[in-house]
């Protein structure tokens, strides 16, 4: 069994952001203030004893989990070193920061687990250059949060800590796409994630900083040829093309978006001890029957709610009527994601799979290229 586990460690956070998701989905986010986390642990020990030859990724995610403070991920990482050494399971953790809380001392604790940490490091939220990011990332006490955030990278950096970055993409980023991409691979992270913001009102139609699908795959084409005539491919894996190309070439990806097992490898611990599937699921959230405290917690890890079979059922029956020509690679896509869509703007369901046609395809084209040009005599 495989299963990520995304602990979240508080609710509280320092930066205010624009588009954040967590603050749409909870209403608020507690200021500079740190939650009694939900506990894990006993139930992460339990699990480790009775049962073997399984592998856990520890997610820590907030808002900020920084805030969680030295002595808590102390507590989590010593845990995890130790399950390894006693079970026959293997641990790993990885954790998403806004980077404006890294100092030294915490650069100094990733180093010391870095053995547990994911392949690909500790999770740094930058949206690109410095106008981009404090467009929307702004910190609590006012002004933008880029300076922060580099100083805390330039801490990772100088202690060894291996590090990836994630960026959002916006309608401000689209105008922006040449700036991001020479602030990111200047940084030269070990990998950047290009995501989409798709936060949509109450009446389901997209925010005005939102991207439409589509736009995100033309930002996403143009970004791919930044990278490809950059030299920097094999110094900053950048996805979701380096996963995309996986995928073409039978690759196992930790991505779920491009993976056929998805949401079911998946279990979301919020600071309540309620459990989740994902949450990405913004409305259908909750495992009802489930709360961390008292439950059967290797049953919670394995099984998946009635709505979700069903919801797969329904999307998997679209992608057949469809005959997509992606559908080997793309898997789906996000089900949360497709879900929101197809409940609350039905054209933004046919545009997002219009746009993993659109990119998948582009990537197709050029890995068949480059297939071509190595063939051809030198």
């Amino acid at each position: 069994m495989r299963r990520t586990i995304i602990y979240k460690v508080t609710n509280g956070c320092n930066l205010g952001c624009g588009y954040c998701y967590e603050r749409r989905r909870l209403g608020c986010l507690k200021p500079d203030t740190s939650d009694n986390m939900a506990p894990l642990l006993p139930y992460l020990e339990r699990e480790a004893h009775c049962h073997k030859g399984n592998r856990y990724m520890i997610c820590l995610h907030g808002g900020e989990p920084l805030l969680m403070g030295l002595n808590a991920f102390e507590e989590i990482a010593s845990c995890l070193e130790r399950l390894n050494t006693e079970t026959d399971n293997s641990f790993a953790f990885s954790l998403q920061t806004n980077a404006t809380l890294v100092t030294d001392e915490w650069a100094q604790a990733f180093f010391r687990y870095k053995s547990l940490m994911g392949e690909r490091g500790i999770g740094v939220s930058l949206d690109g250059d410095e106008l981009t990011h404090d467009h929307f990332r702004k910190m609590n006490a006012g002004g933008g949060s880029y300076s922060a955030a580099i100083k805390g990278v330039d801490c990772l950096k100088k202690n060894g800590v291996p590090f990836g970055i994630l960026s959002v993409t916006t309608q401000t980023s689209i105008r922006r796409a040449a700036h991001i991409f020479e602030a990111i691979m200047n940084i030269a992270p070990k990998f950047w994630r290009i995501l989409p913001c798709y936060n949509l009102n109450s009446e389901g139609i997209l925010l005005p900083y939102s991207v439409r699908p589509t736009e995100y795959a033309e930002y996403l084409k143009g970004q791919f040829l930044r990278w490809v005539h950059s030299g920097m491919v094999k110094r900053v894996v950048v996805d979701p093309f380096a996963t995309i190309i996986s995928v073409m070439n039978n690759k196992p990806v930790p991505w779920c978006e491009y993976r056929e097992d998805k949401c079911e490898d998946f279990l979301s611990v919020e600071t309540d001890g309620s459990l989740c599937i994902c949450d990405t699921f913004s409305e259908m959230t909750y495992k009802d029957e489930y709360q961390l405290q008292g439950c059967d917690f290797h049953r919670a890890l394995k099984d998946m709610p009635a709505y979700y079979t069903a919801l797969k059922s329904a999307l998997d029956a679209d992608c057949r009527s469809q005959n997509c020509p992606v559908s080997g690679i793309c898997h789906g896509g996000c089900y949360g994601m497709r879900w929101l869509f197809r409940a609350k703007n039905p054209e933004l369901y046919e545009d997002y799979c219009l746009a993993k046609r659109s990119i998948i395809s582009h990537l197709s084209k050029a890995v068949r290229a480059a297939e071509m040009h190595s063939l051809m005599p030198k």
